[in-house]
């Protein structure tokens, strides 16, 4: 999907489209949970609390074209 991602970018946002594009090797679902409700729970419960702050950082540094 990635090929496919600057073509539909272009298409739809010209040549001044901003977005970030994040992986992940771990499930995303406690990183989601997180992310909407604000709790983390587990034994890694700060990585994931760490993961999903780095992804809105990151997320605010793209879209404020900083």
């Amino acid at each position: 999907m990635i090929p496919a991602l600057i073509p539909y970018a272009r298409k739809h946002g010209g040549q001044h489209y901003r977005g970030y594009l994040a992986t992940n090797w771990s499930p995303f679902v406690r990183i989601a949970r997180y992310l909407l409700e604000g709790a983390a729970e587990g034994t890694d419960a700060a990585e994931v609390r760490n993961f999903a702050e780095c992804f809105c950082l990151g997320m605010e540094q793209a879209w404020s074209g900083a």
